[in-house]
């Protein structure tokens, strides 16, 4: 899987685990990382992470996540 494919199959599994979550997720609601890669594993997806990255691919997975939901603050 290329890097750029796997950053579309995330942004989509991102939005199904909010709509799993049935809310919608904010800064307020400061989302967990873990928690999502918790059910990204749940639900078989874990061969997404496997893509050639200069960071590592679960880096940048965690990056797109904190873009995703805003999380910049962390950092």
């Amino acid at each position: 899987m290329r890097k750029g494919e796997a950053k579309v199959a995330f942004e989509q599994m991102f939005d199904n685990w909010e709509k799993e979550l049935g809310i919608t997720l904010t800064v307020e609601h400061n989302p967990s990382f873990s928690d999502f890669c918790s059910w990204v594993e749940r639900n078989h997806f874990s061969s997404y992470f496997n893509f050639r990255s200069v960071i590592g691919a679960r880096d940048d997975v965690e990056n797109w996540f904190i873009d995703r939901f805003k999380q910049r603050w962390r950092y």
